[in-house]
């Protein structure tokens, strides 16, 4: 199972504690852990709406459960080799908290 986490990837969580010169909350990226994982691309289609073409990529992430991969939600992102992927899904592969699986989409 260890040979297959093959990619490092950065969970990041929204932090809207920052504030701008209107005192508007400011939403960044930070954190929340660093981990081995591994990265498959599951799906993929290409939709056009109006003048614009758009594709949907679907990413399956395994994971090594810990505490802090178990705390991961889907309003939390992942960022690896410059791409950024949406979480969509979160599973605790067979309730055994000892493999997560999430379901992802990538991002502009």
């Amino acid at each position: 199972m260890a040979g297959e986490y093959n990619t490092r990837v950065t969970v990041q969580r929204r932090d809207e504690s920052a504030v701008s010169d209107m005192n508007e909350p400011v939403a960044s990226w930070k954190t929340h852990c660093v981990t081995w994982a591994s990265v498959n691309g599951a799906s993929g289609r290409e939709f056009s709406a109006g003048d614009q073409t758009t594709a949907d990529v679907g990413y399956q992430v395994r994971m090594r459960a810990s505490e802090r991969t178990r705390a991961i939600t889907p309003k939390m992102r992942l960022a690896f080799q410059g791409r950024t992927l949406e979480i969509v899904s979160v599973v605790d592969l067979e309730n055994r908290h000892i493999e997560m699986m999430l379901l992802c989409r990538e991002v502009a």
